[in-house]
């Protein structure tokens, strides 16, 4: 008999993102932050060609960077 070979752990799963919290994310996609903040994709592309949002193009997949999202947030919580 011989003895079974099961795939490692996680093996055969796709990555969920939902699984860790958005504010844990390094990045989301544009609909992603556009759901998280309540801009349209307008203003999100706005602010990121002026430099308040960063985000990261691999291939024509735009994802905007999370941590500058709150960080946009959190300055305009506090108005600076």
């Amino acid at each position: 008999m011989k003895p079974e070979i099961s795939a490692p752990a996680g093996a055969g799963r796709q990555f969920s993102s939902s699984t860790i919290p958005f504010v844990e994310r390094p990045t989301c996609t544009v609909a992603e932050a556009c759901s998280a903040v309540g801009f349209g994709k307008t203003k999100l592309y706005e602010l990121i060609d002026g430099g308040a949002v960063d985000s990261i193009r691999i291939g024509r997949r735009r994802l905007i960077r999370v941590p500058s999202l709150l960080r946009l947030l959190e300055s305009a919580k506090t108005g600076v």
